[in-house]
């Protein structure tokens, strides 16, 4: 298998001894390949310093308060569309008062940086406990390059840390060789990262 890849195989049993495998169960983990881009998003803050940037910065402590209290989201351009398979959300940490600021904010993702019809990937429908991830998994199929967390009115954008999950493209076999001759060619090359076929 590769590094985002795994599988499962069963065999039969008896006295006589155990079968061959039978095919492949190939299974991508949903929280395998953690996806990172632009930061795009609302500009400013109640305080000057909690901006869409905590989002991501990889810590609970800290949280974006947007200066709109309706209408503000943090987000990333991935810079090439991506499949979503999966996302984690952490609300605004201190007390219980600021988690229901989550409540019906959605995850959207879009073809467009302006975020014209969005789809949405998925509904936040009660208040996430705070200090841990709460995580969601994505079953829409397509791929977009822009992808956000957009408050609901009222809600300031308080939200602690966002993840979004998804399909990495592989990296390039690397060495590529061959080898025969005359109408027979056997080629050769190094394993690629995130690869489930050649």
């Amino acid at each position: 298998t590769n590094s985002a890849t795994y599988y499962y195989v069963v065999s039969a049993r008896n006295d006589a001894g155990e079968s061959a495998p039978g095919d492949r169960l190939l299974l991508t983990p949903l929280y395998a390949n953690r996806l990172n881009g632009t930061i795009i998003g609302t500009d400013g803050s109640w305080d000057g310093t909690s901006t869409k940037q905590r989002v991501f910065d990889n810590s609970l402590a800290t949280f974006f308060d947007a200066q709109l209290p309706d209408g503000a989201w943090a987000g990333f351009d991935l810079g090439t569309p991506r499949k979503i398979t999966a996302i984690r959300y952490s609300p605004r940490n201190g007390t219980t008062n600021w988690l229901d600021r989550m409540i019906g904010g959605v995850f959207q993702a879009a073809d467009n940086p302006a975020f014209n019809n969005p789809v949405t990937l998925f509904k936040v429908p009660v208040a996430p406990a705070f200090n841990v991830y709460t995580s969601a998994a994505v079953s829409d199929e397509a791929r977009y390059r822009y992808v956000r967390y957009l408050s609901p009115n009222g809600g300031h954008c308080n939200v602690s840390e966002i993840q979004f999950y998804g399909v990495l493209p592989p990296s390039p076999p690397g060495a590529l060789a061959v080898t025969g001759e005359g109408s027979i060619a056997n080629l050769t090359w190094n394993q690629s990262s995130f690869a489930v076929s050649y």
